[in-house]
């Protein structure tokens, strides 16, 4: 029968079990090297430097994190940010990333 642990008490768990991966993690290799990827990312808010925009962007590192993990190390991001905003702002954003995605185009 299992120990019941106290209220209140943390039980401890060994991580000695994972270190039987610790071969196949440190030999790991994406299957997807090679390869370019543009990653075309719309956003309501801007987040760029200096924006006054406290929250934290996890739109594009998430995908860039999930791309090297694949294998993929070669990626160009186009952010078209803001899009809720006044029509001047939101119009200026969507040409700015409309002519860096062009020139994004012409790399590939």
């Amino acid at each position: 029968m299992a120990e019941q642990a106290e209220p209140g008490e943390k039980k401890s768990r060994s991580l000695r079990p994972l270190g039987r991966l610790t071969p196949y993690v440190a030999r790991y290799r994406g299957l997807v090297a090679g390869k370019r990827v543009a990653i075309i990312a719309a956003r309501s808010g801007d987040y760029t430097p200096g924006s006054g925009n406290t929250r934290p962007d996890f739109q594009q590192p998430f995908l860039e994190a999930w791309l090297r993990f694949i294998g993929i190390a070669d990626i160009a991001t186009v952010a078209v940010q803001p899009t809720v905003a006044s029509l001047e702002k939101v119009a200026a954003a969507s040409e700015a990333a409309r002519e860096q995605a062009i020139a994004i185009a012409r790399a590939f």
